[in-house]
């Protein structure tokens, strides 16, 4: 049976994180279609990892080396426990950034795929196909191929220097690191057989930049629970009593989610207390970044804003929504929010910008409204009733275009499938 071989520095179960969903989806894709699946990571303690699989029964993934042949699961495979990489420490990440200005190698590179870590890496054994995701893979990459039978391909979430140069409103060091990875993103286009693209923004921005390599679009896919058991409950029962409420969930140590709440906060919900909004507008996610503190004082001026923060069960969350809200006000990739609505069954209130992140096959279902006008955002919430659009567009949800059968068939059937 052909193998796949999947690189990530987290290990990306159960998926809660965007990239999460991506990779998990990814491996059980290949795993369900008979390939021997194994995921290399270094940046979880495998003690984390087995308490996750461990925690969750029916969970995909064996820990170590060996699995049964064809039995659709996934393997894991760790690398040695002395090769793994603690939490990094603050005076850690100081000299890592300090250091980076004389490397090669951008800080987050270093980061992400540390290059001490690499000559293990190289002496695994060969597999079909190799995926390494995010284009800090470079780091490895960048080393003599001799060692690599099989194909290899770079799956890239971002477009890594955009987001940097973003952050060079922050400080100055991020130029740096945006120079490096631009250069390096357009140098995995010969070092890798093929990158592979959520957006198909990026992919066209990409090519712009370089027309070396070979690249395709591999958007996120999004099939089996929760999605299942969250489109069966409001099936079943509806929503949850209660007012309208439109909810943004994402991680605020990430600048474009901090960007997007800025933005509803500024521009949406001084509108909606103007029209005497009676719902709710729900921002949940990690908040415990310095930057998110404006942020919850802006939101504390609004009696309907109610700032949840992290959510060790988002379940609730999603089975009271009317409407995602996903705005991209700069950046790169996918919401993957986004995408995860849109397979839960739940409409998205979103910026055109957003929208053209989709594939081209999701960019106009029933479920997704795109509007670039903060007052028609308003006024699509202040006219909504309970779970109105949500009964109505239920029906809509795009599960073939979301499936990871329809996404990867053309690895798990086609010539490229083998070496």
């Amino acid at each position: 049976m052909p193998k796949l071989r999947v690189f990530t520095p987290y290990f990306p179960y159960p998926p809660a994180e965007g990239a999460s969903h991506v990779i998990h989806g990814q491996a059980l894709t290949f795993a369900e279609a008979g390939w021997d699946v194994e995921m290399v990571f270094w940046k979880t303690p495998p003690e984390e990892a087995r308490r996750r699989v461990e925690l969750a029964p029916g969970s995909p993934y064996r820990l170590g080396g060996g699995a049964p042949a064809g039995d659709g699961r996934g393997v894991i495979r760790m690398l040695p426990a002395d090769t793994e990489i603690a939490p990094e420490a603050p005076i850690d990440r100081a000299s890592r950034v300090a250091a980076s200005l004389l490397s090669p190698l951008a800080s987050p590179e270093i980061l992400h795929y540390p290059p001490r870590l690499a000559p293990a890496i190289e002496r695994l054994p060969p597999a079909d196909l190799s995926v390494f995701h995010y284009s800090f893979s470079y780091a490895w990459l960048k080393r003599p191929r001799a060692s690599r039978r099989g194909r290899t391909v770079v799956h890239l979430h971002n477009l890594e220097s955009e987001l940097f140069r973003a952050r060079t409103r922050e400080t100055r060091l991020h130029w740096f690191n945006y120079v490096k990875l631009r250069r390096h993103e357009a140098a995995l286009a010969t070092l890798a057989d093929e990158l592979w693209f959520l957006s198909p923004m990026d992919a066209a921005l990409f090519r712009r930049r370089t027309t070396q390599g070979k690249i395709r679009l591999v958007p996120p896919t999004a099939d089996g629970e929760p999605f299942e058991a969250r489109r069966a409950r409001f099936a079943l029962r509806g929503g949850p009593p209660g007012p309208v409420r439109a909810g943004f969930v994402g991680n605020l140590h990430f600048l474009p989610n901090r960007l997007a709440v800025e933005w509803i906060l500024k521009e949406v919900a001084p509108r909606l207390a103007k029209g005497g909004f009676r719902g709710e507008l729900a921002i949940a996610g990690r908040d415990d970044h310095e930057d998110a503190a404006p942020l919850r004082a802006r939101a504390a001026g609004f009696p309907f804003v109610r700032w949840q923060g992290f959510q060790r069960d988002l379940e609730p969350f999603w089975d009271g929504l009317s409407y995602l809200l996903a705005c991209d006000i700069g950046g790169s990739g996918v919401k993957i929010k986004l995408i995860e609505a849109l397979a839960s069954g739940v409409p998205v209130l979103c910026n055109t910008r957003a929208q053209r992140q989709l594939d081209g096959g999701l960019q106009n279902c029933p479920l997704v409204t795109a509007d670039d006008d903060p007052e028609n955002w308003s006024a699509r919430l202040l006219a909504e009733a309970p779970f109105e659009t949500r009964s109505r567009t239920a029906a809509t949800t795009p599960l073939e275009a979301l499936s990871g059968r329809h996404v990867y068939g053309f690895a798990l059937d086609g010539p490229e499938a083998s070496v």
